[in-house]
């Protein structure tokens, strides 16, 4: 598991070359899934940050969305 956090302006790397693509949500926000290489990596902008989370294919994907809208930004 990997969670990556940067601001607007910043970035998050994803290879999307040849994965699976789509778009989900995670709490109000739109977000952006890939799956390649039995790995999910899951990213999105609440506005003032972008976050990303990278994980293997053996932890289900409902469970990467959990840890997803559990998280804070702390200030």
């Amino acid at each position: 598991l990997y969670l990556e956090q940067a601001v607007i302006g910043g970035s998050v790397g994803v290879d999307t070359e040849d994965a699976e693509q789509s778009i989900t949500e995670v709490g109000e926000f739109e977000a952006f899934k890939t799956h390649k290489n039995n790995i999910y990596s899951l990213t999105w902008s609440d506005g003032e940050y972008i976050f990303g989370i990278v994980c293997a294919d053996t932890v289900p994907f409902d469970k990467i969305l959990e840890m997803a809208e559990g998280l804070t930004v702390k200030k």
